[in-house]
């Protein structure tokens, strides 16, 4: 067996709203989730305040506690872990850490499959 485990720097952050809305599409999701999820992205802003008040406008990614981010997360990366493989892997993932592993009893041979993987 061979292994390897992944974090997706800056995963929720850099989650791009076309893709999001792409991914929901590709499963044929009914419009009105879809507006709802549009409006989720729309006229966001952030607020920092030390000896004045900054305001910035957010166009990407998504939001760090919120309960709908770990959903979003997940339709994005969904097709990434269903990807087949001609040989015995595993894929397991948590919102984005993922560990992949190829199994066969020889280990270059895992190796090699875990680097297609």
């Amino acid at each position: 067996m061979a292994a390897a485990s992944v974090d997706i720097k800056s995963a929720f952050d850099m989650a791009w709203l076309s893709a999001i809305i792409d991914a929901h599409a590709k499963r044929h999701c009914p419009v009105y989730p879809v507006k709802i999820v549009k409006s989720y992205f729309e006229n966001r802003r952030a607020f920092f305040q030390f000896h004045t008040e900054l305001v910035h406008q957010v166009n990407i990614g998504c939001a760090q506690g919120s309960v709908l981010s770990p959903f979003l997360w997940a339709i994005l990366i969904d097709d990434a872990l269903r990807v087949e493989h001609p040989f015995k892997c595993i894929i397991v993932a948590f919102p984005d850490d993922i560990t992949i592993a190829s199994i066969d009893a020889d280990p270059g041979r895992a190796l090699l499959n875990l680097q297609l993987m």
